[in-house]
């Protein structure tokens, strides 16, 4: 159950910094700093890496038995891969649009 809440809150805040209105002007103010971090706070799997990390930093980890570098490591890696998983499987539904 631990690791269902740590994916859903991991492509809930992502969802918000990557595709959200909230977010549209930090969005356009990175691209207007530099191309490669207008695109990388549009992608959803580039910014669910962070965001795995810092909900492992803050109690919520996928699996409570991680230890904090492999923890660090996997909550990245599972993060990114649900959040691009989700952010597709949304798309192909069409409930993308914020």
């Amino acid at each position: 159950m631990q690791a269902l809440a740590f994916v859903l809150a991991s492509y809930g805040i992502t969802n918000i910094v990557t595709a959200s209105r909230l977010f549209a002007g930090f969005r356009s103010r990175l691209a207007a700093i530099s191309p490669f971090l207008g695109h990388w706070a549009e992608c959803p799997m580039c910014v669910g890496v962070p965001v795995g990390v810092l909900w492992v930093l803050a109690g919520l980890r996928p699996d409570p038995h991680l230890g904090t570098l492999v923890g660090l490591a996997a909550a990245g890696a599972i993060s990114s891969g649900a959040c691009w998983f989700l952010h597709v499987a949304m798309h192909a539904l069409g409930g993308d649009e914020l």
